[in-house]
């Protein structure tokens, strides 16, 4: 047991304040005496956030001091671990870009992390996680950022590069291959987001392991083995593919074929870095779902708070596959126990031959007493390697559109993409009604002149 201060930012978020403060709680033995600081410019969902959690730590006897702040650098002195998922106008700032995409006919499948939403987005988070890196510099030089906000390979790559901040991203993607090779393997057949699903997952996991790298939402499963007794489960994981029906998994089937290794992830995100996605499958976002899904998360919190929920539901941790693991990380370093994380989001350095050292990528890691540790990954086919490294050139592009306000990066990015492809004067126009619809959270207007802020006003996390 070690004390430490955490800082949550965007903790007045209806998904990641609840998530994240149920595993704190979830770990209240191994974190006694620490100081959990909750930090949200929505000055209400931070005060509902902080009721919750106060009472919460009454009831289960945590010794956690909950402190709350609506200015990150009150919070941030003596921090040891800052958590970041930030959001501006979350879904309805992504249903503008969904809509702008599709309104100029440029083709683009979910439109969150790559291809020209992906760009959109970056272009509206990156200066944020920026500036709060700079701050934790100033104001909590050894702190360790674990940032949950996406696109999370353009954020973190810009955070270490103009920050020098210790930044780790964490995404729970990896989880989802278990559901897909579970389904392959026939071990999987309840219906998708019952509880049973979440059962068999859960017993999937406790039978065999998975490995994947590669970046965040383009990673490929390297491995799959045995638990019990080692054996290579890959062979048969293939054949099994072979015989599902043609609606499971169809693109990231496709790319198996073609590259020699399945994506972790399944469909939903790959489908943004293939511009041949739409021949093979429609992933449009469900933004009614989340809508009625956020309506329901604010209902369970309200609920809480006039006492007709109880709060060991609201904090319960039913789902490990779902859930951040930031908290996991946090005690694992703390107590010095090394333990294995799936997949963590660092800098390169030589984790995956091919790519350069200075990307971002994802690969499982030991953390523990030395810290967070990654692990060097086979080498993997050069087909897949080739597609990497694209992606990792037009991060590259779009952190500098980012952070210095350079439209032409930004353009560049988008005629290099193969999502978009080189129509210079559609991108252009793209381009163009995308920053008109941001108007002052893009770093430059259409003009290519400064026209956003690094500052501007962060909402609650988005998970």
């Amino acid at each position: 047991m070690a004390e430490a201060k955490i800082v949550l930012i965007g903790a007045g978020s209806s998904s990641f304040g609840v998530d994240t403060v149920a595993a704190v709680l979830a770990a209240r033995d191994r974190l006694r005496g620490s100081v959990l600081a909750l930090v949200d410019i929505d000055e209400a969902a931070l005060g509902s956030m902080a009721e919750l959690t106060r009472r919460a730590c009454e009831e289960l006897e945590a010794e956690l001091e909950v402190e709350t702040y609506t200015d990150r650098r009150e919070a941030l002195p003596d921090a040891d671990f800052v958590i970041v998922s930030v959001e501006v106008d979350r879904y309805p700032a992504w249903r503008r870009d969904w809509d702008a995409i599709r309104a100029s006919g440029v083709p683009n499948s979910y439109a969150e992390n790559g291809g020209p939403g992906g760009l959109a987005h970056s272009l509206r988070t990156v200066p944020m996680v920026v500036d709060i890196c700079r701050d934790v510099v100033e104001l909590a030089s050894d702190a360790l950022v674990l940032n949950y906000t996406n696109p999370m390979s353009r954020v973190c790559l810009a955070a270490v590069r103009h920050t020098g901040a210790r930044v780790v991203g964490m995404c729970h993607q990896i989880g989802n291959a278990y559901y897909e090779v579970g389904r392959a393997l026939g071990w999987i057949d309840a219906p998708a987001g019952s509880p049973e699903e979440i059962e068999q997952a859960a017993a999937v996991a406790e039978r065999l392991a998975v490995e994947a790298c590669g970046i965040n939402h383009l990673t490929f499963i390297t491995r799959i083995w045995d638990r019990a007794e080692g054996a290579d489960l890959y062979p048969w994981f293939r054949r099994r593919l072979a015989q599902m029906p043609a609606e499971f998994s169809p693109l990231s089937r496709r790319v198996a074929d073609v590259f020699g290794l399945y994506p972790s992830g399944g469909d939903l995100h790959i489908s943004e870095y293939f511009g041949w996605a739409p021949e093979v499958t429609d992933v449009t976002p469900p933004f009614e779902f989340w809508d009625r899904r956020g309506e329901k998360r604010v209902g369970r919190i309200e609920a809480a708070l006039a006492g007709r929920l109880e709060l060991a539901d609201l904090f319960a941790r039913e789902n490990e596959f779902e859930l951040d693991r930031a908290v996991d990380v946090i005690t694992a370093i703390l107590d010095g126990t090394d333990q294995l994380e799936l997949a963590v989001n660092v800098v390169n350095d030589g984790c995956i031959q091919g790519l350069p050292d200075w990307a971002v990528v994802e690969v499982p890691a030991v953390v523990g007493a030395g810290g967070i540790r990654p692990l060097h990954m086979p080498r993997l086919p050069a087909g897949v390697v080739a597609l990497l490294n694209q992606q990792i050139l037009i991060q590259d592009l779009v952190v500098e559109a980012a952070v210095q306000g350079d439209r032409r990066a930004a353009l560049q990015s988008l005629l290099l993409d193969p999502v978009t492809g080189e129509r210079f004067a559609a991108n252009g126009t793209l381009l163009d009604d995308l920053v008109r619809e941001h108007g002052a959270l893009m770093p430059f207007d259409e003009a290519g002149g400064t026209a956003g802020t690094a500052s501007a006003p962060m909402l609650g996390g988005v998970r």
